[in-house]
C-alpha cells in the first residue's frame, strides 16, 4: 500500500432544500496529499477515462489513485486502464515501458524512473541516461454532469444525457484543467431527497449498505432480480439481493428460489443461474474445480479454476417492467404478479440508464424484518484476521475449510475453524473440550482417525535411543517430528473438510458446528491446499469474523441520501420557519453513502437542511 500523509482543515458545508439533487463538480474541491508518483488530481474541468479490459466498458473518474500493474500499465486499484495517447499516436491504455524510446538509446536500456507533467505527458528516464515522452494522458468533459451515473465512490458511467463534449483531449487544452501530482481529490458531498417510502413499493431505492458477503447483491439504479420457484415455476421479482449458493451451484434466495440469468458464456440461454465448473474451457484440466468466482457490475459471472484458468459462466440479469405498480408484495422482499406487470426487459444492464449490480452490498429499504431474521439464523464463515501466538499447537485456517473433531464420549463429529488445540495426557491432539482432531494418523498418510502423538513411525535409520525434541505443523497440516539425533519424519497430518452448503450447519456452541448431512460435505477429509481448501498457519489463531449486523432503515419521515468521501462523518441540521439551525442527527458515509431519515413531527410545510461534513482528509475547500 502507498504511504499516505494527509492534512485537513475543518468542516465543509452543504445546504439541502426540499427539492433538487446534488451533482458532481467539474473542478478541484477538497484534496488530500499523498506520497505517490501516480497520485493525480485535475485542477479544473475534466475527467479521467478508464477502461475495463475484461468487459470493454468505459468509466470516468476525477480520483487519480493509480498504480502500475505487472504489465507496467497505469491502472486503478480495480485494474481499469487509464486512457491516453502513445507517442505513436494510438489511443488506449497507458503503458510505462521502453516502447518508442529514441533510436540513439541503448537497445537494452531499462526504465529507471518516470514523472507525470501537468499537461499529462509521461516522461520516462532510461538506465543509459536518456529520456523521452512515452505517452500523454487524456481527459473527457461533459456538459450535463448531473446525468453521470455513480456506480461506486469516485467511479461514474456516462450516458447520452451526460452530454459528452468532443473527444478526449490532453490536460490544459480545450478548457480542461491541468494535473496536480501527489494529490488526490476528495469526493464532494452530494445529496438527494428520496421519495416517501410506502410499504410494498416495488420501486423503493435507498443507500447501499456494504457487507462482507459476496452474494449480497445491491442494485444501483433501475431493475429487479427475477427468481423462480423450482417446484411450481412461479416467478417473483425483488430488489432485495440476499442470496446464497446451494450445493448444486444454483444462486438462490434464503427460501430456495433460483436467480434468473443467462446460463451460458454466449448469453443465449435463459434459466436458473448456477456458479460452478459447467462450461469450462476444453483447454482446462478436466479435474479442475472452482477455486473462486466474481460477479461484475453488469452481472457477468466469471469462474476461476484450480488449474489457474478462468471462464465466463453466465450473467445475472436485471429486469424492468412496463407496469411495476401491478407487482404485489408477498413477503421477504419479494413481489408476485410478474406476468400482470407486463413484458419485462432482460437487457436492462446494457440500457443507457441501466441499473448496475454491486457485489457485497444490500439496499436495506427493500428488506423486511422476516428476511433479516432469516439471515441471523444463517452462519456466514468469513476469513478473519490471524493473531500470532507462538504456540506450536495453535492452528489457523486461511481461506476455506474446517477442522473436524470427534467427541470420544459419544462419537459425534463437529466442524470448527477454531484451532486452539493441544496434546492431552494420552497424546491425543484435542480441543479445549477434549474432542480429538481428525486426520491421517499414520506416517504413510493413509489411515484416518484421531491424531495421536506416539512412537509410531520412527525411521529405522534413526538412533534407537533417539527421543523427540520438537515438532511442527506444515501449511498442509503435516505433523513433523524432530528427533535428538537430528532426523525428522512425518508422523501424521491434520485434514480439513469443506461443505457445499455451509450455511446449513447448525451451531453446537463455542464455535463448533454440526448437521453435516444437510450441509453436504464435499468429498472426504482432504489435505489443506487441495480440493479448494485453504492452508494451515501454525502458531496462530484466527480471530472470528462476523458479518455486518444489519438493521432496517426507518420507514417514515423525510429521507436524505448522502453520498461523498467514504468514511466521512456527517452532522445533519434542520431549520423550520424562523427558528435557528438544530442538530437532528449524524451518520458516517460507510462505503461512501448513507441514508438519514428525519422522523420529527412536521409542524410546517417546508424546512431547510444542511449537512456539516467532516472529511477524513482535506487540504483546502475553495
Amino acid at each position: 500500500m502507498k504511504n499516505r500523509h494527509v492534512w485537513w482543515n475543518g468542516w465543509l458545508l452543504a445546504v439541502l432544500l426540499f427539492s433538487g439533487v446534488g451533482i458532481p463538480r467539474n473542478g478541484l474541491s477538497a484534496t488530500r496529499i499523498v506520497q505517490s508518483l501516480t497520485a493525480l488530481a485535475i485542477d479544473g474541468p475534466g475527467w479521467f477515462e478508464l477502461v475495463d479490459r475484461r468487459s470493454g466498458e468505459h468509466f470516468f473518474s476525477r480520483y487519480g489513485d493509480f498504480v502500475l500493474d505487472e504489465s507496467a500499465r497505469l491502472v486503478t486499484w480495480e485494474g481499469f486502464g487509464v486512457q491516453g495517447i502513445a507517442a505513436s499516436g494510438s489511443v488506449g491504455d497507458i503503458v510505462i515501458d521502453t516502447t518508442g524510446m529514441p533510436a540513439t538509446s541503448n537497445p537494452v536500456a531499462q526504465v529507471i524512473s518516470f514523472n507525470i507533467e501537468t499537461d499529462g505527458r509521461i516522461i520516462v528516464r532510461l538506465s543509459d541516461g536518456t529520456q523521452f515522452a512515452r505517452a500523454q494522458m487524456l481527459l473527457q468533459d461533459f456538459s450535463h454532469l448531473e446525468n453521470l451515473i455513480r456506480l461506486e465512490p469516485h467511479l461514474y458511467a456516462a450516458v447520452p444525457e451526460a452530454g459528452v463534449v468532443g473527444s478526449p483531449r490532453p490536460p490544459g487544452t480545450g478548457g480542461l484543467g491541468l494535473l496536480r501530482t501527489n494529490v488526490l481529490e476528495i469526493e464532494e458531498l452530494r445529496w438527494s431527497i428520496l421519495p416517501d417510502f410506502r410499504r410494498g413499493d416495488p420501486l423503493a431505492t435507498g443507500a447501499l449498505t456494504h457487507t462482507s458477503f459476496g452474494l449480497d447483491l445491491g442494485i444501483r439504479g433501475e431493475g429487479f432480480f427475477l427468481l423462480r420457484d423450482p417446484i411450481t415455476s412461479e416467478l417473483f421479482a425483488t430488489r432485495a439481493g440476499f442470496f446464497l449458493r446451494d450445493g448444486d451451484g444454483y444462486v438462490i434466495s434464503y427460501t430456495g428460489l433460483r436467480v434468473q440469468g443467462w446460463v451460458d458464456s454466449s448469453f443465449t440461454k435463459l434459466g436458473d443461474m448456477r456458479i460452478d465448473e459447467t462450461g469450462m474451457p476444453t483447454s482446462s484440466d478436466p479435474n479442475a474445480v472452482m477455486f473462486s468466482y466474481g460477479i461484475a457490475r453488469d452481472g457477468e459471472v466469471t469462474v476461476n479454476l484450480s488449474d489457474g484458468s478462468e471462464f465466463v459462466r453466465g450473467r445475472i440479469l436485471l429486469h424492468a417492467f412496463h407496469s411495476p405498480e401491478r407487482l404485489v408484495a408477498s413477503g421477504l422482499g419479494l413481489f408476485s404478479g410478474v406476468a400482470q406487470a407486463g413484458p419485462f426487459s432482460t437487457d436492462l444492464l446494457s440500457a443507457s440508464r441501466a441499473g448496475r449490480i454491486t457485489r457485497g452490498a444490500l439496499d436495506l429499504i427493500n428488506a423486511t424484518r422476516e428476511l433479516l431474521a432469516l439471515r441471523r439464523k444463517l452462519p456466514f464463515f468469513l476469513q478473519g484476521p490471524l493473531r500470532r501466538t507462538g504456540n506450536p499447537t495453535d492452528l489457523a485456517l486461511t481461506s476455506q475449510g474446517f477442522f473436524v473433531v470427534r467427541d470420544p464420549a459419544n462419537g459425534n463429529f463437529y466442524a470448527t475453524r477454531r484451532g486452539g488445540f493441544h496434546f492431552d495426557e494420552s497424546g491425543y491432539f484435542v480441543t479445549s473440550r477434549g474432542w480429538r482432531v481428525q486426520g491421517f494418523i499414520d506416517p504413510s498418510l493413509s489411515v484416518r482417525g484421531d491424531i495421536r502423538l506416539d512412537a509410531q513411525g520412527i525411521p529405522s535409520t534413526s538412533d534407537p535411543d533417539a527421543v523427540m525434541v520438537g515438532f511442527s505443523f506444515d501449511t498442509d497440516g503435516k505433523l513433523n517430528i524432530d528427533l535428538s539425533d537430528g532426523t525428522q519424519f512425518t508422523h501424521a497430518q491434520v485434514l480439513l473438510q469443506n461443505f457445499a452448503q455451509s450455511y446449513s450447519l447448525i451451531s453446537a456452541g463455542g464455535g463448533y458446528w454440526t448437521n453435516f448431512a444437510e450441509a453436504r460435505p464435499l468429498a472426504t477429509l482432504s489435505a489443506a491446499g487441495t480440493s479448494n481448501l485453504g492452508r494451515i498457519q501454525s502458531e496462530a489463531l484466527e480471530i472470528p469474523s462476523r458479518p455486518t449486523r444489519l438493521a432496517l432503515p426507518p420507514r417514515r419521515g423525510v429521507r436524505l441520501l448522502l453520498i461523498g468521501e467514504p468514511g466521512s462523518g456527517c452532522t445533519i441540521q434542520a431549520k423550520t420557519g424562523s427558528k435557528g439551525w438544530k442538530t437532528i442527527g449524524s451518520v458516517t458515509l460507510s462505503g461512501g453513502e448513507a441514508e438519514f431519515v428525519d422522523q420529527r413531527p412536521r409542524k410546517h410545510a417546508t424546512s431547510e437542511y444542511r449537512v456539516l461534513v467532516d472529511p477524513l482528509y482535506a487540504e483546502k475547500s475553495p
